[in-house]
């Protein structure tokens, strides 16, 4: 369930071995599909005969990530992100929107898919219907889904990506502060494993942008209630929750120098 996990002895072992290899078609029954609770990430070695138990270096990592999509007797947003490297690659949000519709288990339709644009502090919105509206998405980044579930007026389905984990890079996040709102809707990058809580990712923001900046808020969108839970560290503990690597969270900041910073 951790990303980037050891895969060559040095660490946790996830691999059971085939006992009997070479009789059949071998395939794994991800019985965890529709768990939006645990991702799973996996590694494959080859155990080699010549030699006799001599192991080859792990595959790339695989994986699977998972994100429920609501819908309301309100609003029908739901926040995700770009995790893993899919094939073909989610490249633009008409590209998005069909792989969402076709990687669901539910039967679901993409109304909007938007993003947030931090330093004019508002939406970009594709809608299928108009297909000129499309843009380019990026890997990495957070977008909020609006969605249709058939016959229902209230529930959930679950969209599962499923491919590689990309390189861990210097990937960075610019933090604005406007003459208006300053917010920023980031992803907890997947390798932040030790981030688990709005005060932890509050600090870490602090500790590791480019120049002196203050967090104001947190917040993480609830897309049962379609509203916002914030976290303000100025109240320390108090209204602190979970936060997840691969999940989308709003930053709100004071920058002290100029008005943008990057993280991390």
């Amino acid at each position: 369930t951790t990303p980037y996990f050891y895969a060559d002895g040095s660490g946790t072992q996830v691999v059971t071995t085939v006992t009997n290899p070479g009789t059949g078609t071998l395939t794994f029954n991800d019985a965890v599909l529709g768990n939006v609770v645990d991702n799973y990430f996996y590694a494959v070695r080859a155990e080699c005969t010549t030699p006799s138990g001599a192991l080859s270096a792990p595959s790339d990592q695989v994986g699977k990530f998972e994100y429920e999509l609501f819908e309301t007797t309100g609003t029908d947003f739901a926040w995700v992100g770009l995790v893993l490297d899919v094939s073909p690659a989610l490249s633009d949000t008409s590209i998005l929107a069909n792989h969402i519709q076709n990687n669901s288990n539910g039967s679901v339709t993409v109304k909007t898919i938007s993003r947030w644009n931090a330093n004019s502090q508002n939406f970009t919105s594709y809608n299928p219907l108009f297909p000129f509206s499309t843009f380019t998405t990026n890997l990495k980044n957070a977008y909020r889904v609006e969605v249709d579930i058939p016959a229902t007026s209230a529930g959930a389905v679950i969209w599962a990506q499923v491919g590689k984990l990309p390189v861990i890079t210097e990937d960075t996040y610019s933090l604005y502060e406007t003459t208006g709102t300053d917010y920023t809707w980031v992803l907890q990058p997947l390798d932040l494993t030790n981030v688990n809580s709005a005060q932890a990712l509050s600090n870490h923001i602090i500790n590791n942008s480019s120049g002196p900046v203050g967090v104001l808020t947190i917040g993480r969108w609830n897309g049962s209630s379609q509203n916002l839970t914030s976290y303000n560290p100025q109240f320390g503990s108090i209204g602190n929750y979970t936060t997840r690597f691969g999940y989308p969270y709003r930053i709100e900041v004071n920058v002290n120098i100029g008005n943008m910073v990057t993280w991390p």
